[in-house]
């Protein structure tokens, strides 16, 4: 079953919130990491002129083929207005390279599509003050419970000025040991 961009409807509405809101007024620069297909910023830009970049570990027509993370950590995010990060996985390691060298404000937008357990990492952990292991099992519950705890803890020392989340998905997908979860935020250095 093919879980990405599978409710592109609550992707699409909390991006465009977050375009009206901070971007109305000018032509933004948009990193899309894991960009894909490019779905999503396809169809933004029939709306929203901008400029845009996307990456991805696949080699995909229109894409620039490369590890996101490793671009991030390297201080590119920074030139950027949004950063898109769509990892239907754990975007922890993202943020936290984005924060590193955040200069101006910013538009991060987080895709947490977390099967199973396990899917929290040492990010997340540092960030709720955990400096010892923890089983898989308790990890992945303090992800889900405590989301916007560890977002806060990584973006720390910077401000976020405006964080919501789009609703995504049915409880069926939660009682088959996935869940979804879409984040907007604006960062404020």
């Amino acid at each position: 079953m093919k879980t990405d961009n599978g409710n592109m409807q609550s992707k699409l509405t909390l991006r465009r919130h977050f375009l009206e809101r901070y971007h109305a007024d000018s032509n933004p620069s948009v990193l899309d990491c894991c960009a894909g297909e490019q779905k999503i910023w396809k169809e933004l830009r029939k709306t929203c002129e901008c400029s845009y970049l996307g990456i991805d570990k696949k080699e995909i027509k229109g894409t620039l083929k490369m590890d996101s993370v490793k671009y991030l950590q390297r201080g590119h995010g920074a030139a950027f207005d949004i950063i898109d990060i769509d990892t239907y996985g754990c975007p922890f390691r993202h943020l936290a390279a984005v924060v590193r060298y955040i200069r101006k404000p910013t538009t991060v937008f987080l895709t947490f599509g977390l099967k199973g357990v396990g899917s929290i990492n040492g990010e997340a952990l540092t960030a709720l003050g955990i400096n010892f292991p923890v089983p898989r099992a308790i990890a992945a519950e303090l992800s889900e419970k405590l989301l916007g705890d560890v977002i806060v803890g990584i973006v720390h020392p910077h401000t976020i000025e405006y964080m919501t989340e789009a609703p995504c998905g049915s409880s069926e997908n939660r009682d088959r040991g996935r869940f979804t979860r879409y984040v907007g935020l604006r960062i404020i250095p």
